[in-house]
């Protein structure tokens, strides 16, 4: 059913919850998984450091997948997280997104913004979001 499943990840705590249920559901579907971790540039550009930490980890959780025979690849995008996501699910054919979300409640949202509220506004394909415990 889902072939090809963009998950959307921002280092936190957060994306263990998302691993963990796409783990399954890709191995269950054969599914191929597409890591993306987008963030913003910084005025003065990224800081290298982060940069370097956010491919380690990215990489690190890939093997996971990998070592679980899951078909799995890492995109590393620069700009707004958004566009980045809502962008690349299209170019790449995703018929899925999946995303964790920090649940934050409706007022920090609103002050926040919330990438998930954003992607599922926007998007024609199918979101599967899933809350932070």
């Amino acid at each position: 059913m889902y072939k090809k499943i963009l998950v959307p990840l921002d280092c936190s705590p957060a994306d263990e919850v998302v691993i963990e249920h796409i783990m399954k559901l890709a191995n269950l579907h054969q599914s191929h998984v597409i890591l993306i971790r987008a963030e913003e540039e910084h005025p003065y550009g990224l800081h290298h450091d982060g940069v370097a930490r956010s491919k380690d980890y990215m990489e690190s959780v890939k093997r996971r997948f990998e070592a679980a025979s899951i078909r799995c690849e890492v995109v590393l995008a620069k700009g707004d997280p958004v566009q980045s996501i809502l962008t690349n699910a299209e170019t790449l054919g995703c018929d899925l997104i999946a995303m964790a979300t920090h649940g934050h409640g409706a007022f920090m949202d609103f002050l926040l913004g919330s990438v998930s509220s954003a992607v599922r506004h926007a998007t024609h394909i199918p979101v599967l979001l899933i809350r932070q415990p």
